[in-house]
């Protein structure tokens, strides 16, 4: 049994790459030589076609260099079309940010412990929206410790 592998024709639209799979015997059906180590038309007896036509992408760099942002690690939660998130930029630690789907920005929403350490905002657990306002854990790095937090949507 061979198998070749090729991409597949433009005209079926695969945007994000795709894989064409033919098996045969190398046996000489339909005109080809057999034995030749080459899977030509005629021999082909199964096809297999992968076309994917969607992109993933990244979305922010929020913590620019080598460094991971490891974004939504304790909260996330959509609201309309923003998704409200934890995540590091690499100075302030993980706090609250959010990214807009319609236009494709993202921004900090709040610096709630201001320093190197961050708020973890959704640590416990807590994250819910109540009307137009997002509740959540959060810790400000003052002596009270993790306390409930609102954002205004």
């Amino acid at each position: 049994m061979l198998t070749s592998i090729s991409s597949p024709a433009a005209s079926l639209g695969c945007t994000a790459g795709g894989r064409v799979m033919m098996q045969g015997l190398d046996n000489g059906d339909g005109g080809g030589t057999a034995q030749n180590g080459v899977l030509e038309s005629g021999e082909v007896d199964y096809t297999t076609t992968y076309c994917s036509k969607y992109v993933i992408w990244r979305v922010a760099d929020i913590n620019s260099g080598t460094g991971s942002s490891t974004p939504g690690q304790y909260m996330k939660i959509l609201v309309g079309d923003t998704l409200y998130f934890d995540a590091n930029d690499g100075s302030s630690g993980p706090e609250l940010w959010a990214h807009d789907t319609s236009n494709a920005s993202t921004w900090r929403v709040a610096d709630i412990n201001s320093g190197s350490a961050g708020s973890a905002p959704g640590f416990y657990g807590l994250e819910i929206l109540v009307g137009d306002t997002l509740y959540f854990s959060a810790n400000d790095g003052g002596s009270s410790g993790n306390e409930l937090w609102a954002h205004d949507t």
